[in-house]
């Protein structure tokens, strides 16, 4: 839920951020103009909030994309700070532009400063907003598209776009092509993905077996093993699995949240006192 709500905010306030700080974009001389200063610092402010937002989708994915593979999850939760860090680069860029258009009394000297931190913002946009985000759109394509959580055509357009959007921001940087648009930012995957994890959740199959409510063996299932060894036939939580009489391997009873019984040994149900042939012929209780 709390995901979903965050990729919707990185959409809703990206877009309306780039019109609303465009007067200082696309003005030379917007440093000893008259300005629109109000509008400016809002659209930097929804900036801010797509920044704080695009660390915030990776903290709470990442309980749960780690189970897919950890070290990619971790690429992805940094691939979306460092995304963030230069959004915030860009905005206090921008915000130094019009600190000095109200401080500067219209100083013409101050235009190619002006410009220069225009110039800052850009390079931001293109690292930051539009390069990273193919990186991580592939990170997390990979790992929705393995768990299965979502249906497969949204990780599937975060594995096609990702590249894709690489490609672009690479071309623009090295002046192949004019630019970028609004809708490079593979915002329409990220809005699909935001709008079916707040709309629907995740989908109930898990990709393992899932921890028992009591977190532990439930007896009536019947169990075998002696003393220490003592075990439950089938587990709760892993119910396809059956136990063997030497003990519930440890992996398994971890990740299952299956706890073994350490009752002390009884001498009439010892193992040492009963012969091999006596235990194997002993039947279960199912």
């Amino acid at each position: 839920m709390v995901a979903g709500i965050l990729y919707i905010v990185t959409f809703v306030s990206s877009i309306p951020a780039l019109f609303l700080i465009s007067p200082v974009l696309n003005d030379p001389h917007y440093i000893t103009g008259p300005g629109a200063d109000s509008t400016v610092i809002f659209g930097c402010f929804l900036d801010l909030v797509n920044a704080v937002s695009a660390v915030g989708t990776a903290v709470a994915l990442f309980p749960v994309v780690k189970r897919q593979n950890e070290g990619i999850a971790l690429g992805f939760v940094t691939a979306r700070m460092f995304e963030a860090a230069v959004i915030v680069i860009g905005v206090v860029s921008l915000l130094a532009v019009v600190t000095l258009r109200q401080n500067s009394g219209a100083d013409p000297a101050l235009v190619p400063v002006g410009q220069a931190l225009v110039a800052v913002r850009g390079w931001t946009f293109i690292l930051g907003p539009s390069l990273v985000p193919g990186v991580s759109g592939l990170l997390l394509g990979y790992l929705m598209y393995r768990s299965g959580l979502v249906p497969r055509i949204i990780p599937l357009l975060g594995l096609i776009g990702g590249p894709l959007l690489l490609s672009s921001t690479l071309s623009t940087m090295f002046g192949i092509n004019q630019g970028i648009s609004v809708w490079s930012d593979s915002q329409p995957c990220r809005s699909s993905f935001g709008s079916c994890r707040w709309a629907s959740g995740w989908r109930s199959r898990a990709s393992g077996p899932r921890p028992s409510p009591q977190g532990r063996c439930a007896q009536p299932e019947g169990y075998a093993g002696f003393g220490r060894a003592r075990t439950c036939i089938r587990s709760p939580c892993c119910p396809n699995k059956l136990m063997n009489s030497t003990g519930f391997p440890s992996a398994l009873a971890n990740q299952c949240g299956v706890r073994v019984s350490n009752s002390a040994a009884s001498p009439a149900r010892s193992s040492k006192s009963l012969s091999p042939s006596t235990r194997r012929s002993r039947p279960l209780r199912m």
